[in-house]
């Protein structure tokens, strides 16, 4: 399995990102597939999936469990 982080939108546990950023992150990954720098059939996981951290942040981590290819059990 290959991990890439894409980046970081939130320090904060409690407050959303602004629409555009989530807009230009889901953007940013559409691209990736479509130039084959990203696998069509990748898992999308927050961090906090893999090791002890609250990261990506309560708001955003609910956001993303909604975004297509989203993996509740990664391996």
């Amino acid at each position: 399995m290959r991990l890439a982080t894409l980046l970081k939108l939130s320090k904060t546990v409690r407050v959303l990102p602004h629409q555009a950023a989530l807009t230009a992150v889901r953007k940013l990954i559409e691209s990736g597939v479509s130039l084959g720098k990203i696998q069509p059939n990748y898992s999308l996981v927050g961090h906090r999936q893999l090791r002890d951290t609250e990261c990506p942040g309560d708001r955003l981590y609910e956001t993303i469990t909604t975004w297509d290819h989203y993996d509740p059990h990664p391996t």
